[in-house]
């Protein structure tokens, strides 16, 4: 599972920018809904985290707005709560993932959709 001591790793900086961003000022998120960082993620950065990710790491990316700024609005909607926004849960993370990097794969889906392999890597298709 991916930690913050990772990153450096990995090539990734918490707010970083990149001149020609895929995602900008996205979250970054292991499969545990644990915040890892945020910034901007280029092309390049993905295929790199593509090649440098062991078995059993994911980096699931939130845009900004549902893993920062919309963050208290979105969870009070969906959860009548008060949620956290370093360590979400799943299920938010289900719901406004854009997209997933695990060793040698990277999955975007259309915008805070997703399919049921995001809900197995963070363990919500368990009875």
């Amino acid at each position: 599972m991916l930690t913050k001591k990772d990153l450096r790793r990995l090539g990734l900086r918490t707010d970083q920018m990149r001149r020609q961003e895929v995602f900008h000022n996205g979250g970054w998120y292991n499969q545990e809904s644990q915040k890892i960082g945020y910034g901007d993620l280029s092309d390049e950065d993905i295929k790199r985290l593509t090649r440098l990710l062991q078995e059993g790491e994911y980096l699931i990316v939130l845009h900004e707005y549902p893993s920062r700024w919309n963050f208290k609005e979105n969870y009070a909607f969906l959860y009548g709560a008060e949620g956290d926004p370093e360590s979400p849960g799943g299920p938010y993370l289900l719901t406004f993932a854009a997209a997933v990097v695990a060793p040698g794969k990277y999955h975007k889906e259309g915008e805070y959709k997703f399919d049921t392999t995001l809900a197995e890597i963070l363990g919500l298709d368990k009875a």
